[in-house]
């Protein structure tokens, strides 16, 4: 990945045994939280030109929610790197512990990325070509985001476009949403020059420029 300082990641299905090879494969700085060679797993990547003079870590939930908190320079970054269940009952519930995570965050006066694979989408008449499966995830979403003042930086940047980071096919029905989103508080939102979302084969990528 040319050019990009920091990378976080979900569904790496990294494990203890070939952390090394991440390690080397990598080059740079980077944080794992392992899921199993076949689900989950997050992480958070440093690049060689954008390694932290320090970082504190805290895997929140193995493998779906990391918590990264690293001081770049003369500033103080969070990154929240969030990949939520697939079942509906599950993904509110991580929710309620994301939720206590963030306010943390935001009590710090870090700058403050909360990023990753959402696994539902809050307007679905803009996100998704179908409805919501889960309106409850849906709905606990919302909530979340408008306790923490968070903003979609994606749509903030591009109002009534339609872009989608997942596809799916069965019964010869093509559903379509836009799962992998980077929020921010509010005030941040003019720190954030442009968004694209990128596909590469079968990985999705949304490009921030900060």
């Amino acid at each position: 990945m040319k050019g990009v300082d920091v990378v976080l990641l979900q569904e790496t299905h990294s494990t203890a045994e070939i952390e090394s090879d991440w390690r080397r494969e990598w080059g740079g700085q980077l944080v794992l939280s392992h899921g199993s060679a076949s689900s989950a797993g997050v992480a958070v990547l440093f690049s060689r030109r954008c390694l932290p003079v320090s970082v504190e870590t805290e895997e929140v939930v193995a493998g779906r929610l990391l918590l990264v908190r690293a001081q770049l320079e003369t500033t103080t970054v969070t990154f929240v790197c969030v990949y939520l269940p697939c079942t509906g009952a599950q993904r509110v519930l991580m929710m309620d512990t994301l939720c206590e995570c963030i306010r943390d965050c935001t009590d710090s006066g870090d700058v403050l990325f909360v990023a990753g694979d959402w696994n539902c989408t809050v307007e679905p008449q803009h996100d998704r070509n179908h409805p919501e499966p889960h309106p409850a995830s849906s709905l606990r979403l919302r909530r979340l985001l408008e306790v923490h003042s968070l903003e979609d930086v994606w749509r903030t940047l591009h109002p009534g476009v339609r872009e989608y980071t997942w596809s799916h096919c069965k019964d010869n029905a093509l559903s379509l949403a836009r799962l992998d989103r980077v929020y921010v508080p509010g005030h941040q939102l003019s720190m954030c020059t442009a968004a694209h979302i990128i596909l590469w084969a079968s990985l999705t990528t949304v490009l921030l420029f900060v």
